[in-house]
């Protein structure tokens, strides 16, 4: 059933529905006078991968003409709900319409034991088995760089001339087949911009004096953390997104190598495509969009410097990694094929961290290279999305990754934000002044800002600490935060900096994602179920409150000493719950020194018929 969805908008937060799979950022500009003279744009220089050449790693070439690419209008955009067959694969509902897809393209993943393992096979194997005639096929990674549990290498991107063939129908067909592991259609996404305040000049997330109206402190503390660290070179966060401006006065000094995957070749009369630069894969990941340029001052615009702003991890380098390209409406758009290679490249290269400020829908092709990156120990984290809506948003709701809703200068969730168990921690996203191309600075809203701040925030810790684990910094970011002022669930709470640093030991402590905003329909014992271990493990309780953040709580087991894994922590009984109530369960681990990690699910008892499809996937803007 597809659900009504009502968009508000408002002069600061605009929120349109968007087809596709990853991404798409709205972005809140309002560009202030440029600083100084722009200087000329030297490319950065080109870094390949350790063992193949960028070409041979990355690069998906396309062929398209401007027929070829479906729903490039305003007017085509719409919701697409998605449902998984008895094997767990994954398909559009029948009778959902899906638009901005490259039409005649195909992505396709082979299984292990198929015997397909090249370019050649693969087109003859789907010229025999379907309608779906194509001509070329373009294997995504040719060797894994990394050790490769996935098999990256068995995905192909297939391209056929018949522009009016259902991919869709296709997709769902092929899926079923043996030798197939998934296949889909390789969407692509928008965003847009909207005016915002030009007269913003301060900080408040970093450093809340009640400046713009807010209350006093509420914000991450970065003063206080940056007495402890103010981040390392060494430690490398990769921002995923239009590119970066990387001559900034407030950012050239933290800039590493990075790479622009962006090639619309054959596509030179789509009108859609404003960008300076959308003709070639090449090592010039300059944006000219605004939007990565301003997710980049926020983790790492130098601080100290008497230019501009200061990010949270001001001595944190940044790779930029452009899959997004401008449009001419003002928004942008993504390639799913290119954000799976941003994201492969920025691991093979060594990044510790990746910013997503992108969302979307569910995707097998995303969810792999997701995979990928959490293997060799990368900390992925995403934006929640801009729907003001429960249902999850992609990257961000994978298992793997730290998503991240906004709260205003009141740690309220902002009106826009997303939110919801599936949500980690939120952050400040709600006139965030940051850096813009040619060395001027722009107040934005969403969360795509408030994601930064907490990739800006891991940067800290692992700088820190460089052998925390992904496990340990989701545990910490969880644990050292201040609770919302707010009736809806958004996270364990809002990010605070300096607490997060003073945690040094960690036990783990995660509450399983199979109760994230779960329903409790009728009067049962409900096990509790998660992981808390860590070499100074002592004991952990259990505990149930009324509301999204609760000032009381009520005891279901207490000081266990015994440590337990992706196991039963307690029960509850759901009769103890009244109907029609949100509940908060809180897991408490206690370590041999005394200190406390948590970590936190909304659930909620009613006694009526109520769905559990959560896969009416709404397409999000990061940031509005």
């Amino acid at each position: 059933m597809q659900q009504k969805i009502e968009l508000k908008t408002t002069a600061t937060v605009k929120v349109i529905l968007v087809t596709g799979l990853i991404g798409a950022f709205a972005v809140g500009m309002a560009f202030i006078t440029a600083l100084s003279q722009i200087k000329k744009i030297n490319p950065l220089p080109t870094t390949t991968s350790k063992n193949n050449s960028i070409d041979a790693q990355y690069m998906v070439h396309r062929n398209f003409s401007a027929d070829q690419l479906k729903g490039l209008t305003d007017g085509s955009l719409t919701q697409v709900k998605y449902t998984r067959d008895a094997d767990g694969k994954m398909y559009p509902q029948e009778n959902e319409t899906v638009s901005a897809y490259a039409r005649g393209e195909l992505i396709v993943k082979f299984t292990a034991d198929s015997q397909i393992d090249s370019e050649q096979k693969a087109l003859a194997y789907l010229q025999s088995k379907t309608t779906y005639q194509p001509t070329s096929a373009v294997r995504i990674a040719s060797t894994a760089i990394k050790n490769d549990t996935l098999g990256l290498n068995r995905t192909y991107v297939l391209q056929s001339p018949d522009t009016e063939i259902d991919l869709i129908d296709i997709a769902k067909k092929i899926g079923l087949d043996s030798k197939i592991e998934f296949a889909e259609p390789n969407y692509l996404n928008y965003i847009t911009i909207t005016p915002n305040d030009a007269n913003f000049s301060n900080q408040w997330a970093l450093n809340n004096t009640g400046q713009t109206g807010g209350t006093h402190d509420d914000d991450i503390d970065a003063p206080e953390a940056w007495d402890i660290q103010e981040g390392n070179s060494n430690i490398t966060i990769a921002v995923v997104d239009t590119g970066v401006d990387y001559n900034h006065d407030d950012l050239a000094n933290n800039m590493l190598p990075g790479y622009d995957f962006v090639d619309l070749t054959g596509m030179s009369e789509l009108s859609s495509c404003a960008d300076d630069d959308c003709l070639a894969e090449d090592n010039d990941p300059m944006d000219s969009h605004g939007h990565g340029t301003h997710v980049s001052g926020i983790i790492a615009a130098e601080s100290n410097n008497s230019v501009g702003i200061a990010g949270v991890c001001p001595h944190c380098s940044i790779m930029p990694v452009r899959a997004g390209w401008k449009t001419t409406s003002g928004g942008g758009a993504l390639f799913n094929t290119d954000v799976d290679q941003a994201i492969r490249y920025a691991v093979d290269n060594d990044a510790d961290i990746i910013n997503m400020s992108i969302g979307g829908s569910e995707s097998s092709l995303i969810q792999q290279a997701i995979q990928y990156a959490h293997n060799q120990g990368v900390i992925l984290v995403a934006a929640a999305g801009n729907n003001n809506t429960q249902y999850k948003s992609y990257p961000a709701g994978y298992e793997n990754v730290i998503a991240v809703s906004a709260t205003d200068h009141n740690d309220q969730k902002a009106n826009f934000s997303n939110y919801g168990s599936w949500v980690d921690v939120a952050a400040p996203g709600v006139n965030i002044l940051s850096t813009v191309p040619h060395h001027a600075y722009a107040a934005m809203s969403g969360t795509s800002m408030a994601t930064p701040h907490v990739s800006g925030l891991v940067g800290l810790l692992l700088s820190n600490n460089p052998a925390f684990s992904s496990d340990d910094i989701s545990t910490i970011l969880h644990t050292g935060i201040n609770a919302l002022a707010s009736a809806t669930y958004a996270g364990t709470g809002r990010v605070n900096a300096y607490d997060d640093l003073l945690i040094t030991s960690v036990v783990t402590t995660k509450l399983s994602s199979s109760l994230d905003d779960k329903v409790f329909n009728q009067n049962f014992e409900q096990d509790i179920t998660g992981t808390v271990s860590g070499t100074e493990f002592a004991h952990y309780s259990l505990y149930y409150g009324q509301g999204a953040y609760p000032t009381s709580w009520t005891p279901i087991a207490e000081q266990i000493t015994t440590q337990v894994t992706n196991g039963v922590l307690g029960t509850l009984d759901t009769t103890d719950l009244e109907d029609g109530y949100f509940y908060t369960i809180k897991l408490v681990a206690e370590n041999s020194h005394g200190a406390h990690t948590v970590d936190m699910v909304n659930v909620r008892k009613i006694f009526t018929n109520i769905s559990s499809d959560i896969g009416e996937l709404i397409y999000s803007l990061a940031d509005s």
